[in-house]
């Protein structure tokens, strides 16, 4: 007797069970992450090569440059194209400037004194000096051997930080000091000036020129120093400019005040002069009293020689 239809389907579903085998588990969902939590992944680890040995240096902080202080020994050199008199033919270094209350002014240097060593090197023309003046740190020396007056000299110059300020420096440094001693040519009135003349006065030295434009503005007062005091000072107006310039200056002028010409500029040398107008008082003791530029540097002075003028 043959199956009947729901026995057929039995026996089918039978062996549709028998032939797929027992189901897989089912894989257990991974947990959702805690509200809030955020779990960053472990980096693997590197695997080393063979042979290769894996180490973890510690990385230092760069240092920023240490900034080198601007040295300075105050002192001004130049060449001299022709042979310098008294000197050896090949040597031509000559100091120029030793800036007033400086190392080299402290050691005693001096304009005109001629650069015979430096260090214990030959000095033939400023560049050998220079070389070994930037080997000089803030703190050291550089020893100089100079040649003054047919004399062999030996110096030691300190080496110390430049100034922020070098106006400041000077108007600080000049005063009190003494002043340095001049000789020139007067154009007005024709003739010659010297410091020598003049001792137990008190002395305004005006450098200015005719194309400054603050001098036209300073010039008047200076006209009512020389005016105003007479023979009680000395007020001398000095300029570095050709001789045929301040001749012309002249025709022009209504000053009456002496002019001197600084024909080869020692005195502007001298007295650091690298502005105009500038303007030195000197008391009658012969010792710097101020330094200043400037219109208002001219008006103070007026106002300190009038003090020093007072009965």
């Amino acid at each position: 007797m043959p199956p009947s239809a729901p026995m057929l389907r039995v026996l089918l579903a039978a062996l549709l069970l028998a032939a797929c085998g027992d189901p897989e588990p089912t894989t257990p969902a991974t947990p959702s992450p805690t509200p809030g939590a955020v779990e960053s992944p472990s980096p693997a680890a590197p695997t080393p090569r063979p042979g290769v040995q894996v180490t973890d240096v510690p990385v230092k902080s760069a240092k920023p440059p240490t900034k080198k202080k601007n040295r300075w020994l105050g002192l001004s050199v130049a060449n001299m194209t022709d042979p310098i008199p008294g000197a050896p033919e090949d040597r031509r270094g000559v100091v120029s400037r030793a800036f007033r209350g400086g190392p080299a002014h402290t050691a005693g240097l001096k304009r005109g004194d001629v650069l015979l060593q430096a260090a214990g090197r030959e000095v033939l023309k400023y560049q050998d000096y220079i070389a070994e003046a930037r080997n000089v740190e803030v703190g050291d020396a550089l020893s100089l051997r100079v040649l003054r007056d047919g004399r062999e000299l030996d110096v030691s110059v300190a080496m110390i930080e430049k100034p922020r300020d070098i106006h400041r420096w000077k108007v600080e440094h000049w005063k009190d000091t003494p002043m340095l001693p001049y000789e020139a040519d007067l154009v007005r009135p024709v003739g010659q000036v010297r410091s020598a003349e003049s001792e137990g006065k008190v002395r305004v030295l005006y450098f200015w020129a005719t194309w400054c434009g603050p001098c036209r503005t300073t010039s008047p007062m200076v006209e009512k120093m020389h005016t105003e005091w007479g023979d009680a000072a000395e007020v001398l107006a000095i300029s570095s400019e050709e001789r045929g310039t301040i001749e012309k200056y002249i025709t022009t002028s209504t000053t009456t005040y002496p002019l001197v010409h600084d024909s080869r500029g020692h005195l502007k040398l001298d007295y650091e002069v690298k502005k105009l107008p500038t303007i030195v008082v000197i008391g009658a003791d012969g010792r710097v009293v101020s330094w200043a530029t400037s219109v208002s540097g001219v008006r103070r002075a007026a106002e300190t020689v009038r003090g020093l003028l007072a009965p």
